[in-house]
C-alpha cells in the first residue's frame, strides 16, 4: 500500500456500539504515518500526495478493525475543509474516487460571496463540535 496517514476519531463503533478510537488510513498531504485528530491541519512535505487545497475536499479512506469486535469500515470518506480534517463517515458509493490521488474537490475556498451547504455523510460521523463536548 505504501506510506499513508491515519485519522483517529473517537466515537461509537457502528457494529458493536462501544466507544472506541477508530482509525482510518488515507493518502493526502505528506504521507509519513502521521496520526491526525479532528480539526488537525494537514502536514505537507517530501512524500506528499495531492496538493494543498483551501476548499472542501473528500478523501478516499479505509477503516481499520474495531479493537472490540474486529468490524471495519472498508469504504470511508474523510472531509477536509480549509486544510483541516472535519469529519469521516461511510462512503456508501456516493463518491467515486479515481487514481492516482483519490481526492474529490467538493467546493473551492470559501469567500464572503460564496455560500455552500454540503451534506455530511450518514452515521458514523465524528465532527469537531461533537468531540469538543
Amino acid at each position: 500500500m505504501g506510506a499513508f496517514n491515519v485519522y483517529n476519531p473517537i466515537g461509537p463503533c457502528p457494529n458493536c456500539g462501544n466507544t472506541v478510537n477508530q482509525r482510518f488510513q488515507f493518502k493526502y498531504g505528506e504521507c509519513n504515518l502521521y496520526e491526525y485528530h479532528i480539526g488537525a491541519e494537514i502536514i505537507w512535505g517530501g512524500n506528499q500526495r495531492g496538493k494543498p487545497n483551501p476548499g472542501l475536499i473528500a478523501l478516499d479512506a479505509c477503516g481499520e478493525e474495531c479493537p472490540v469486535c474486529d468490524w471495519a469500515e472498508d469504504h470511508a470518506v474523510i472531509f477536509v475543509d480549509g486544510g483541516r480534517l472535519v469529519c469521516v463517515g461511510p462512503n456508501k458509493a456516493k463518491y467515486s474516487f479515481s487514481k492516482p490521488y483519490n481526492i474529490i474537490e467538493i467546493r473551492p475556498a470559501r469567500s464572503q460571496f460564496h455560500v455552500f451547504d454540503y451534506q455530511k455523510p450518514e452515521f458514523p460521523i465524528f465532527d469537531y463540535e461533537k468531540e469538543q463536548e
